[in-house]
C-alpha cells in the first residue's frame, strides 16, 4: 500500500477538556475544522480499480491486398477494424480443408481509443457447397485477447470469441465479436463530507467513491504517524474518529483512498 503523501494534511487545534466552550464559541471551532478540511485535506486519489463490461457488436471487413483486410465495427466497440495475416499455419485455401492462419489485429473506436490484442490464430472451415469452394467459416478457437490500449482501452484486458463467414472469391468477410473488456477505472480523489466534534472526539467523514478502502493517520509534529483506521466506504463514504484531539496540543491528520 502506498504512503499516504504528507502533503495532504490538515491540522486540528487541541481541545482542553477542561474548558467549558459556549455554543458560538464551539460553532465556529467547527466551521473553522471543517474549512481546514476541505481546503487542504485529501488531494490524492488512490489506486485504479476495475471495472469489466459485456461487449458486443458485428463487422465486416474487405480485403485491400491478399494478406490484409479493412472494415468496420459496429455496436459497443465501433469504429475501423483490419486484419492482419502474418503466416500460414497449416492448410491450403481451396483444398477442402480447414486452414489456419496467424492474424493480428488492428482496431480503432470512433472515439480514436485504440484496442490492442495478441496475436492470434484463426481456424477457416471450408462450405460444403463444392460450387463454392473459397466460402469458408471462420473462428477463433481459443479466442482474442485484449491486452491494452489508448485512451479507455489504457490498461484493458479481456477476451473475445469472434466468428465470421468469409468469401475469398469476393474479398469479403462478414461476422459477429462478444466477450468481457476489464477497464481500468481511476478512484475519484477523496473530499471531505462532514467534520464535528462529539463527545470529546473528532469526527470527519472522507468522501471517496469508487474507493475499496480509506486509510487515515494522525500526528503530533507531522514526523511521526499513527493509524487511527482504515474504513471500507459506506454508499462512498468512510467515517474516522480521533479521540486524542482533546489531550493533544496539535494534531494533524492525513489520509488515502485505496
Amino acid at each position: 500500500m502506498q504512503k499516504p503523501d504528507s502533503s495532504t494534511v490538515f491540522k486540528l487545534p487541541a481541545l482542553n477538556p477542561s474548558r467549558r466552550f459556549r455554543f458560538p464559541t464551539l460553532s465556529r471551532f467547527v466551521a473553522g475544522a471543517a474549512a481546514l478540511v476541505a481546503l487542504n485535506a485529501f488531494a490524492q486519489s488512490g489506486d485504479p480499480t476495475t471495472q469489466c463490461e459485456k461487449v458486443g457488436g458485428a463487422l465486416s471487413t474487405n480485403f485491400t491486398a491478399p494478406d490484409q483486410t479493412a472494415g468496420t465495427a459496429t455496436g459497443d466497440l465501433k469504429g475501423a477494424l483490419g486484419v492482419k495475416i502474418l503466416a500460414t499455419v497449416s492448410g491450403t485455401v481451396g483444398d477442402g480443408k480447414p486452414v489456419k492462419l496467424k492474424v493480428l489485429h488492428f482496431w480503432v473506436t470512433e472515439t480514436g481509443d485504440t484496442i490492442l490484442t495478441d496475436e492470434a490464430e484463426l481456424t477457416a472451415y471450408p462450405g460444403l457447397s463444392p460450387s463454392q469452394p473459397l466460402l469458408y467459416s471462420a473462428v477463433y478457437e481459443k479466442g482474442l485477447k485484449v491486452t491494452g490500449g489508448t485512451g479507455k482501452f489504457e490498461g484493458a484486458a479481456g477476451s473475445l470469441k469472434v466468428w465470421a463467414a468469409v468469401d475469398l472469391g469476393a474479398g469479403q468477410v462478414a461476422g459477429r465479436y462478444s466477450g468481457t473488456i476489464c477497464f481500468k477505472v481511476p478512484t475519484a480523489s477523496p473530499a471531505v463530507g462532514t467534520a464535528s466534534i462529539q463527545d470529546g472526539q473528532f469526527r470527519f467523514v472522507v468522501q471517496a467513491p469508487g474507493a475499496r478502502e480509506v486509510v487515515a493517520e494522525a500526528s503530533s509534529n507531522l514526523k511521526d504517524w499513527e493509524r487511527l483506521a482504515a474504513q471500507a466506504p459506506v454508499n462512498g463514504a468512510a467515517e474516522f474518529r480521533d479521540p486524542a484531539v482533546a489531550t493533544t496540543p496539535q494534531r494533524f491528520y492525513r489520509a488515502k483512498a485505496e
